[in-house]
């Protein structure tokens, strides 16, 4: 899984960086990338692909843009956590969004006490394609 961030350089897009990235896993703290290098993808856009990477698990993430930024510029941070963006993983498109978007809004979608999933169906009413937990941590898992 690619981990991408944005760097600026006073709100212009910063080029020809050697930025950092530092991935750990929230249960207990654990360093599961240490300071590994970013590779520029264009426009001040760049990336790293966690191998490690466990849906299952959350993972906060820490992009160090390099000391010739301003402090204010020079780290980014974001976390796995989020329901909504691990909805999307995977490398969806923008045609895939928007068809997922127009399913939730359109078709049934179940909540389970039991278990706090919520399941997304497809157009069928049947057919799952995506369920999610509704609890602290928001963990999505893809349909069995």
């Amino acid at each position: 899984m690619y981990i991408t961030a944005f760097f600026t350089d006073r709100d212009i897009p910063a080029t020809g960086l050697s930025p950092t990235i530092r991935v750990r896993r929230v249960s207990d703290g654990q360093l599961m990338v240490t300071d590994a290098s970013m590779d520029e993808i264009g426009d001040g856009w760049y990336r790293y692909d966690f191998i490690g990477y466990d849906a299952k698990v959350n993972y906060v993430i820490r992009c160090d843009g390099g000391s010739s930024l301003s402090d204010a510029d020079r780290y980014m941070g974001s976390g796995s956590n989020d329901a909504w963006g691990q909805m999307f993983e995977g490398g969806i498109t923008s045609r895939e969004t928007m068809e997922l978007l127009r399913k939730l809004e359109t078709n049934k979608a179940v909540v389970t006490p039991s278990d706090d999933y919520t399941t997304i169906y497809d157009d069928d009413g049947v057919t799952p394609l995506k369920e999610f937990v509704i609890s602290n941590d928001c963990r999505i898992r893809t349909p069995v």
